[in-house]
């Protein structure tokens, strides 16, 4: 799973997430400070610069310069992306991710670019946005109280989202 920005508020919240549920995760960060801070959010075991194993790498890079510093990196292809990058950055993210891949646009839409995707949304990858300050303008009051109960749970390095695995045959009685 790649998640941009994993020191940031958001970023953070779905790091723990695919964390909690097994996955191996790489985000982005903007600086060597931000690194140390998800050491301090999620432990020294945990992060890493990728040569070790960790479950966590953090690569420093920003905007248009995150697909190129994955790739030199030897990162991805990836099962998911959760990103708001645009344009040409968009399309070489979207372009990293396997066969039945997701790619979950966060944020505010910002240019023309955003009614005609630059990228082709084949039958076997998808990508779905959310406008997240759209939501906090809807109901700021539902959208902080959904942010503040997330970084609670983030802040405690311990607190892990429960995860409950049901087999295929199984499947109607865990929905």
């Amino acid at each position: 799973v790649f998640v941009q920005s994993g020191a940031g508020a958001l970023g953070s919240v779905l790091c723990r997430h695919a964390l909690s549920t097994g996955c191996r995760v790489v985000t982005t960060v903007g600086s060597e400070a931000k690194v140390a801070a998800l050491q301090d959010l999620f432990g020294d075991d945990v992060v890493g610069d990728g040569a070790g194993g960790e479950q966590l790498t953090a690569v420093v890079a920003r905007g248009a310069a995150i697909p190129g510093a994955l790739l030199a990196g030897g990162h991805g292809p990836f099962d998911c992306i959760a990103a708001v990058v645009n344009g040409e950055a968009r399309s070489l993210l979207f372009n990293q991710l396997r066969n039945r891949g997701r790619y979950v646009d966060l944020g505010k839409p910002s240019g023309p670019d955003e009614v005609q995707l630059t990228v082709a949304v084949d039958g076997n990858r998808t990508l779905s946005r959310i406008d997240t300050d759209q939501i906090a303008a809807d109901d700021p009051e539902w959208f902080n109280d959904l942010i503040t109960r997330a970084l609670t749970k983030v802040q405690d390095s311990r607190n892990h989202t429960p995860v409950t695995r049901y087999p295929v045959s199984q499947l109607p009685a865990a929905i």
